[in-house]
C-alpha cells in the first residue's frame, strides 16, 4: 500500500482525497471561515469520498481562520452519521496542540481524536486504527 491520491475532491475552501492507503486526508485552505454550509459540503463529502465507509480522517487545520459556533455544533452532531474510525487533526502551534488533547478527556468524541503538529504523526497515528477487514482501496472498490 502507497501513500498517494486515490481519488480528489476540490472545494472552494479546501480538497479532499481519499489516499490509496484507504485513509481519508483534508485541506482547509488559507484564511477560510467556515459556517455551517461549509461544515455541511465538508462532512457530506467525506461520506461521499469513502462511500460512507469506516476509515481514518486526516483534516489539516493548520491554515483555517475561523470555525464558528454553529459548524462547530453541526461537525460534532454529525460525527455518528459519518463514520470514521479515527480523526487526526493537524495544528499549528505545540500548545494548542497540548490543549486540543486534554479538552478531548473532559468532551471525548465517538472515535479516537487526537490534534497533531504534522501530517506526518497524524497520518502515523492514523493507520493504526486502518481494519484489517478492509484491506486496500483496491478491494474496497471491487
Amino acid at each position: 500500500m502507497g501513500s498517494g491520491k486515490h481519488i480528489e475532491v476540490l472545494l472552494e475552501f479546501g480538497n479532499l482525497w481519499l489516499r490509496d492507503d484507504s485513509v481519508v486526508q483534508v485541506h482547509i485552505n488559507d484564511g477560510v471561515h467556515m459556517r455551517t454550509r461549509e461544515a455541511q459540503k465538508l462532512m457530506e463529502t467525506i461520506g461521499n469520498l469513502s462511500h460512507y465507509t469506516s476509515r481514518p480522517v486526516v483534516v489539516d487545520l493548520r491554515h483555517i481562520e475561523e470555525i464558528d459556533t454553529t459548524a462547530k455544533i453541526y461537525l460534532l452532531s454529525q460525527s455518528e452519521n459519518i463514520p470514521h474510525q479515527c480523526l487526526a487533526m493537524v495544528i499549528e502551534s505545540s500548545w494548542g496542540r497540548m490543549l486540543a488533547n486534554f479538552s478531548l478527556l473532559f468532551r471525548p468524541s465517538g472515535c479516537p481524536t487526537r490534534y497533531f503538529n504534522s501530517d506526518e504523526a497524524a497520518l502515523k497515528w492514523s493507520k493504526r486504527y486502518l481494519s484489517t477487514e478492509q484491506g486496500s482501496f483496491g478491494q474496497l472498490a471491487a
